[in-house]
């Protein structure tokens, strides 16, 4: 098993509708990640009651997204959260007017559709980070400065899952998690958000950031040929 992130990309060229086969794909993403097969038989994929997945029993964490002919699944050792979308053509003046913060919306309108996609997929990872989704509690993705904000406190209050392993340490107000964003193609957003540090808490913001970039925990390793030659 990994002690680290592994973010597994599948891309089908015939545009099959991967959300079908999402349980399968989990499944041999696990298996990739370092799963055996044994655990894997007995193991059933459970859903919080806001639609959050995890495994009943293993002590993985994961997040799923997909856009198109793109599935991504993230494994790990603590709570994460994921998105990808690709980039194409919307209103998204409008879109931002609707969702985003006052701040957002004056970092989207100098960014324009790169910038209205970089806060999109934050909101997402986010969302499934804490499980509330992406109309939950969120922070402000732009600093102060007008720049993506790397580092951020959980702003709600304490949040549980039902399954006691995915959450022995609650998600709770003031957990800092930081967002990194992987390459993973021409016109694609990925964001991923986790822990800073784990079990790290947010108590007067520049210790807890200053900690958490001095942490020794790895970054999310991308792997994309997990699927090659292989029929789902």
């Amino acid at each position: 098993m990994k002690n680290s992130f592994q973010l597994f990309l599948l891309e089908r060229d015939d545009r099959k509708d991967l959300s079908k086969d999402r349980e399968v794909l989990i499944r041999q993403a696990a298996l990739s990640y370092g799963v055996s097969e044994n655990e894997l038989q007995s193991e059933k994929i459970c859903r919080s009651k806001t639609g959050k997945p995890f495994f009943e029993k293993l002590d993985i964490h994961f997040s799923i997204s997909h856009s198109e002919s793109l599935w991504a699944c993230l494994m790990g050792p603590f709570n994460c959260g994921l998105d990808v979308q690709y980039v194409k053509p919307c209103n998204f003046a409008k879109i931002a007017g609707r969702f985003f913060s006052e701040r957002e919306k004056e970092y989207v309108k100098g960014s324009g559709l790169d910038g209205f996609f970089d806060i999109w997929v934050r909101r997402e990872a986010f969302g499934k980070y804490t499980g509330e989704g992406f109309f939950g509690h969120m922070p402000e993705f732009v600093t102060e400065e007008n720049s993506l904000a790397m580092y951020l406190a959980v702003p709600c209050g304490e949040i549980r899952s039902e399954n006691p392993i995915q959450f022995e340490t609650p998600v709770r107000f003031g957990t800092l998690v930081r967002f990194e964003t992987p390459f993973v193609g021409d016109k694609i957003k990925c964001a991923v958000c986790i822990p800073a540090e784990a079990g790290g808490e947010c108590t007067d913001g520049t210790d807890a950031v200053g900690k958490a970039r001095n942490s020794s925990e790895p970054s999310v390793k991308i792997v994309s040929d997990w699927k090659k030659g292989e029929k789902i």
